[in-house]
């Protein structure tokens, strides 16, 4: 079609050049008719004017129909483009529709985070990170507090994001807390609006993997993951994350907490009583 508008266009621009050598020609005629013979040249001219005129209303009948006939390519490719730029934007208002369900969800999701209510009295000190270790071999941190604060085992970390890590062990004035990213790290999450118990083990990577789920879950990407609770080790409702991606059996989660430079973390004492068995301590903690 593109090509075809762009023939018709030359083939305008060769007919007007043809149909304006016939005027080339009247006027170089009148001209030397003026010069040589003033009356001869009305008459002439008249008689011109007279042949002429149904000729070039005749000519001009093609130059109007490849006007007519290029307008009409323009309108269509005009229409075309429109048509292109309003699936755009249709795909655009999807995308955003898709979000606000998702938000919508979120928000949900969010208001029963805040109006839980923990069944014991909880206590909270606000800590700074001492050491970070980060390796393909342990993912853990030092804080600065131990018993002289209060601390305990089994203490609960968590940033503004969302859940952090577990107190493994405490020291007079300091104490080790497993990441939830390090390998030894096995937390009993929900999964999803239909609340699907699972584990959560961490790899030594940012994104921990969905493991233990039902037969019978349908988990997608997006899913909110949070503490279930079971085991008394974790209390329930604490944020954790979102499901990153499922495919080929493996689910991953993008933690809500990805700073790896956190400089306070809180640590909250739920009253637990449930107290890590050493086996869940990693290697490098012993």
């Amino acid at each position: 079609m593109i090509n075809k508008f762009f023939r018709l266009q030359r083939l305008k621009k060769q007919l007007k050049k043809l149909v304006a050598l016939p005027f080339i020609f009247i006027g170089l005629v009148l001209l030397l008719c003026a010069l040589f013979n003033l009356s001869a040249f009305f008459g002439v001219r008249d008689r011109i004017l007279f042949f002429f005129t149904p000729v070039t209303r005749a000519a001009s009948y093609p130059i109007q129909y490849l006007k007519k006939t290029t307008e009409n390519i323009n309108a269509y490719l005009n229409v075309f483009e429109e048509n292109k730029q309003l699936k755009a934007e249709n795909e655009a208002l999807k995308s955003w529709q898709r979000t606000a369900l998702k938000l919508s969800f979120e928000k949900q999701e969010l208001s029963k985070l805040l109006n839980y209510r923990p069944v014991v009295q909880t206590k909270e000190y606000v800590v700074r990170l001492l050491i970070d270790y980060n390796s393909p071999f342990s993912q853990s941190v030092i804080i600065k507090g131990g018993r002289d604060i209060g601390l305990k085992k089994g203490n609960v970390l968590v940033s503004k994001e969302g859940l952090y890590g577990i107190v493994q062990s405490v020291g007079a004035s300091t104490a080790r807390a497993l990441k939830v990213t390090d390998y030894y790290a096995r937390l009993p999450v929900y999964v999803g609006e239909n609340r699907y118990s699972a584990i959560m083990s961490g790899d030594n990577s940012r994104y921990p993997q969905i493991t233990a789920l039902p037969e019978e879950a349908t988990v997608h990407v997006g899913d909110y993951v949070m503490t279930s609770g079971t085991a008394g080790v974790y209390p329930s409702g604490i944020p954790v994350g979102v499901i990153k991606s499922v495919q080929e059996g493996e689910i991953t989660v993008d933690l809500f907490e990805k700073n790896d430079n956190l400089e306070f973390v809180r640590v909250i004492d739920y009253g637990s009583t449930v107290l890590l068995p050493d086996s869940c301590v990693s290697e490098s903690d012993q």
